[in-house]
């Protein structure tokens, strides 16, 4: 009889140690719109980056919410939302160069940081939806369910 464990999702976290730094920096596998990441330094950094396109610009904003599966929301208006033109490559004949232009899109990236206060919720509830600056995007149901196992691996991680 075959018998198959099922592999252990927090051996795809990777680990960089930076000696003269004095930092480890462990990091998720990016779904399609965020990755976890934990620095650990003289304090913690642990946090959701997410990052996704829109249509509106959104320079210089703040402001972001997670939705969680169970309805709860967690808002923190003081997140910076970086905004930056996403990129559109034309290739031309042999005869022209090829070129690129801003495709009429922007990619939103924010760090969500991950408190003391609600680590329990990103550890126990899938996330379903994100709003950056008022810029929503839903996330995919297996893609909620990894992030929220990456966030258990790296809870302990020191």
């Amino acid at each position: 009889m075959l018998c198959c464990a099922e592999k252990d999702p927090c051996r795809k976290i990777t680990r960089k140690v930076e000696r003269k730094k004095k930092t480890t920096t462990y990091k998720s596998p990016e779904t399609k719109y965020a990755f976890v990441i934990r620095q650990i330094k003289t304090d913690t950094f642990f946090a959701v980056l997410f990052h996704f396109s829109d249509e509106r610009e959104h320079f210089e904003t703040r402001g972001a919410a997670i939705t969680f599966e169970d309805g709860t929301e967690i808002v923190d208006e003081n997140v910076e939302v970086r905004c930056t033109p996403e990129r559109s490559v034309f290739i031309g004949s042999t005869a022209s160069a090829s070129s690129s232009s801003n495709g009429g899109r922007y990619v939103l990236q924010a760090f969500f940081r991950i408190s003391d206060h609600y680590i329990g919720h990103f550890a126990t509830s899938r996330i379903v939806k994100v709003r950056l600056h008022n810029a929503l995007q839903a996330i995919p149901k297996d893609d909620g369910y990894q992030l929220k196992t990456y966030v258990n691996c790296m809870m302990s991680k020191n």
